[in-house]
Parts: C-alpha cells; structure tokens; sequence
C-alpha cells in the first residue's frame, strides 16, 4: 500500500536515478520519459529473481509454509539507483517541520547549482549534458542485501557524484554576519549527513531476518548464476536466451538509458515510494 501512515513516516532525502523504470514499447517513442529501455526489464529481472530463489531452501521462500519469508525481493517499480544520499531514512528526523522544509530547499539549492557547473569552472567534474546509461554487470549477495552492480558507460555518474560533494562541500558553515546560527546548523547537518555510494548498484532483495537456509550452500548457487546471460535482449523481452555462447555480449544486453536524476523524498523505507510531488522534490534533466 503506497498510501503510507503520516505518524509512521520516515525522512530520507536521496538523489537517484533510472528511476522510475519505462519502456519504449509500454510508453511510445514520443512520450516524454526520464527512462528508457531498449528492452524490457521486468521479464529478465523476474527470471533473475527466480534463479535467485532456488538457491534458498523451501522453507525461507514458500509463504504458504512461512508467511513472513526473510526473504523480500523488491517489485520492479521500487528498482533504482542511488546517485547520492543527503539524509539517510535512517538517522533521526528533524525536529520540525520547519526543518525538513529547509533542508529540502538547501539540497534542491545544492542539486541546481552541482548540475550548473561547467568545463570552464571544473576540467574535471563538468556536469554531464547526456543521458547515463547503464547495463548490469553482475549481482552480489551480502548478509543483509542482494545488489545488482551496474556498469555506467558514459562517465557521467562519476561526473555527478563529483560535482555534488564539490557544492556540499562549499555548505561547509562558516559563521558570519550574513549566516545565523541556525542557517550554519542546517549547513553543518548537510555536510555530515552527505553520502554518496562508491558503486553503481539497485538492490533487489533484503532479509529481514536470518534465513534457515545454509549460507555457504547459498552463496555457492548463487555463484553460478550468470547474470549478464540473463540480462541479454531476448525476444519481446520475454525469451532469454541462455544458449548464446558469444562471450562478447556487450552489443546484446539491455541497456538502460537514463535522462534524469531526481530529488527524492523517502516517506517510506528503501525508496518504495511513488513518482508524485508528494515525494520528488526536484528533477534534473540530462542532455
């Protein structure tokens, strides 16, 4: 139910993107969207997910035997990847509503001046002026979370994340006659509250307790999954093909096309949020 209970709000500020997932088939080629497909994702993801659950025992993933499976594999529309994080969910909320309105407003502050900055102003850190683009390059399995881990061919993520810590870090608050005390707070918060991943990856499964599965059994089938097979283009993104022996698979598989990041406000957990004004604050176009 996306309809969540105000008194159970989180407060999460994030920067993310390929989010929400579209299609060229399912939108047409003249919408405006902020992703795009060359194939759909949902079908191979789906297959992925099924490799994914045999590798665990019966018991961690028939609901009809454990109603609460450790095991929670995240619905296509939540998939996304984090370019940033500003206030993780996790930490405390602000005190006010007047806080969280001006935090807001300082990282919507901080994302228009990152995505304004040019060649002239930093060789190395320019903003991208082209969509990014991403293909999986493999899926990793941790104690509390599934990843897949992507590729992103244009270097423009780096160039994002670059110019984001650049502009936090010129948040850093400095107490003069022109910033009170609580503006240099508010700045002092950002500054350490700032995060940004050091991969490129969408999580699509967490635990939410110790599976009865043994791990090193786990691990080993999960080993020989072959993600990038997976993730080929298939036939109307719904034969995969996993007889293909062409080790080159780099002109076969889906790739996504992202053309915008976004300011988003996690009401929810992990981003499981719906694409309304209600939770994205802002939205940057690429190219």
């Amino acid at each position: 139910n996306e309809n969540e209970n105000e008194n159970e709000e989180t407060f999460g500020l994030v920067v993310v993107t390929a989010w929400p997932l579209h299609t060229r088939e399912s939108t047409g080629i003249n919408t405006n969207i902020d992703t795009m497909m060359d194939h759909s994702f949902d079908a191979p993801y789906q297959t992925f997910l099924d490799r994914v659950r045999s590798c665990f025992d019966t018991e961690d993933t028939d609901t009809a035997l454990s109603p609460l499976s450790p095991l929670y594999f995240y619905p296509t529309k939540y998939i996304h990847i984090t370019v940033a994080t500003f206030h993780a969910f996790t930490r405390p909320k602000p005190t006010s509503s007047e806080l969280e309105t001006h935090l807001i407003e300082k990282c919507k502050a901080i994302l228009f001046r990152a995505s304004s900055t040019t060649q002239q102003q930093h060789p190395n850190d320019d903003w991208p002026t082209r969509p990014l683009q991403f293909t999986v390059d493999r899926a990793e399995l941790h104690s509390k979370a599934g990843v897949l881990i992507w590729k992103e061919t244009t270097g423009g993520m780096d160039k994002i994340r670059r110019c984001l810590a650049h502009e936090v870090r010129n948040e850093e608050p400095q107490q003069t006659p022109k910033k009170s005390n609580s503006e240099s707070n508010h700045s002092s918060l950002i500054t350490k509250t700032f995060r940004t991943p050091n991969i490129i990856h969408s999580t699509f499964l967490r635990f939410t307790k110790l599976p009865k599965s043994d791990a090193q059994r786990v691990h080993q089938k999960f080993s020989h999954i072959d993600v990038r097979r997976i993730f080929q283009r298939g036939q109307g993104g719904s034969t995969i093909n996993y007889e293909n022996t062409d080790t080159d698979d780099s002109n076969t598989i889906i790739t996504i096309d992202a053309n915008s990041i976004r300011l988003v406000r996690e009401r929810r957990p992990y981003m499981h949020v719906p694409n309304d004004d209600r939770h994205v604050m802002m939205t940057i176009q690429l190219g």
